[in-house]
């Protein structure tokens, strides 16, 4: 499974150098935004042990519900600092074969990655690296649409989350200053993920790059 990298990489991560410290800060950034991604060959498979070969183009369809977003917490020292983000990603399958009856992954592609952020030049650059946290909602052979693996999170409104896979970023973003500690956040990003999902009758292995554009606040004390 392609979770059985994330520690390697993360280790990785941690060895990234920091700049001399100049004082801790704290921030907060919210946007929304959208995603574009190329078409993928995708094997399914069938709970019966058939296997369908097709091409998937998918959309992300951001700024219509469920939305897509992203969310950060973060702490600089000086030029870097460390973050946390979630980004609520979705795919759609605009013309799934016919034998799979319905194909999307609306309710969360999802992205959970730890940073390394670095100010550069009135810019702030940043790469992850994280899981993918997948709700997919898969119909074949008319089978109903549940989930054969189970999710976690059960109970809440995370609900039928698959810890799925590996996913990386990188970004550059800029900020806008309004005063009072708030900056307008306009962000594009490039992400590189592969995930295996399941769902009623069947699973498959969906690698996803994309591109994605974003904006909205970020508020530091």
């Amino acid at each position: 499974m392609p979770c059985r990298a994330l520690p390697a990489v993360l280790a990785l991560l941690l060895l990234v150098p920091a700049p001399p410290s100049r004082g801790a800060e704290w921030h907060f950034t919210a946007q929304l935004g959208e995603a574009w991604a190329t078409s993928e060959r995708l094997r399914f498979r069938h709970a019966d042990g058939r296997t369908t070969r097709f091409t998937l183009e998918p959309e992300t369809r951001g700024l219509t519900r469920p939305y897509y977003w992203s969310m950060r917490l973060g702490r600089f020292q000086g030029g870097a600092g460390w973050e946390f983000e979630l980004i609520h990603d979705k795919v759609f399958a605009s013309a799934p074969p016919a034998a799979i009856d319905h194909l999307d992954i609306t309710h969360g592609f999802n992205h959970l990655f730890l940073n390394r952020a670095w100010r550069l030049q009135g810019f702030t650059t940043r790469v992850g690296v994280g899981a993918v946290l997948a709700h997919p909602t898969i119909r074949a052979d008319g089978r109903t649409d549940v989930p054969s693996r189970p999710g976690f999170l059960e109970g809440t409104s995370l609900e039928g989350q698959q810890l799925s896979g590996v996913t990386g970023q990188a970004a550059i973003q800029k900020l806008f200053p309004l005063g009072g500690g708030v900056a307008i956040s306009l962000e594009a990003k490039a992400s590189l993920s592969v995930a295996d999902v399941e769902g009623a009758g069947g699973s498959m292995r969906v690698p996803r790059k994309a591109v994605h554009l974003l904006g909205g606040l970020r508020f530091s004390p």
